[in-house]
């Protein structure tokens, strides 16, 4: 008997059965950006949300071990496309994933797009409506790709970038730019504590949050497999009872 084989047959008698995942198995890496309530980190530094609390039922039930860790929206981009990172719940049609990843077909979860406003400014309908305006957006979103319109300099929009959504919702409230761009549920959680005269919204947009594998992921294909069929296994055993937001 070869000491390869030896070796192999040895870790399987010896080695408790909750470690051989770590040995023969898979750690999936996973980014995301800091968005409450979708993704955050508490202050015990662990990563907490809607979107982990789904990821780690998923994970549980593919049988990966996994480890998630928040970055800007480039780095994030950046470390899909060259591997350093495996796996991305969110919008799946950043540039820096053409050609780099693989998207899955399940909807995870729908983010809903808002423009607020206050006083007598006109609906926001469509990005062109904000050529020549004032607007808040957050530091890093790329908000279904407006933002490449709204940091055109040819379309003349005056645009300040927040951190949070608190300073973003206080900016408007002092009158700081005509509009603010938010997604539904972080703004949600701003408005049930801030009050602020006369404020009007509406729909703008939606996006499907999907899983987004890189392409340099080891058995990249299989792992996307995996996490779709634990996902939809799920749901169907009502596990994941994700209402549908609008």
């Amino acid at each position: 008997m070869s000491v390869r084989i030896f070796f192999f047959i040895f870790v399987l008698l010896f080695t408790p059965s909750g470690l051989l995942k770590n040995v023969f198995g898979q750690t999936i890496e996973m980014v995301f950006i800091e968005s409450p309530p979708f993704y955050f980190t508490n202050p015990a530094g662990k990563p907490e949300g809607i979107l982990i609390d789904i990821v780690d039922k998923v994970m549980k039930k593919a049988g990966y071990d996994w480890h998630a860790e928040a970055f800007p929206v480039k780095r994030m981009a950046r470390m899909m496309a060259d591997g350093r990172a495996h796996l991305w719940v969110g919008i799946p049609n950043l540039p820096e994933f053409e050609g780099t990843t693989y998207v899955g077909e399940s909807e995870i979860f729908k983010v809903t797009l808002y423009s607020f406003r206050t006083g007598n400014s006109p609906p926001v309908l469509k990005k062109e409506d904000l050529a020549g305006k004032s607007l808040i957006v957050l530091r890093g979103y790329s908000y279904g790709g407006w933002i490449n319109f709204i940091k055109d300099p040819s379309n003349n929009v005056k645009h300040e970038e927040p951190d949070t959504h608190e300073s973003a919702f206080a900016m408007l409230k002092a009158g700081r730019a005509d509009y603010l761009l938010a997604y539904k549920e972080p703004a949600e959680r701003i408005l049930k504590k801030t009050d602020i005269p006369d404020l009007k919204q509406n729909e703008i947009s939606s996006n499907i949050l999907r899983f987004v594998v890189s392409r340099k992921t080891p058995n990249a294909k299989e792992v996307l497999d995996k996490l779709e069929n634990a996902y939809q296994q799920l749901k169907a055993e009502g596990v994941l009872k994700i209402e549908e937001r609008k």
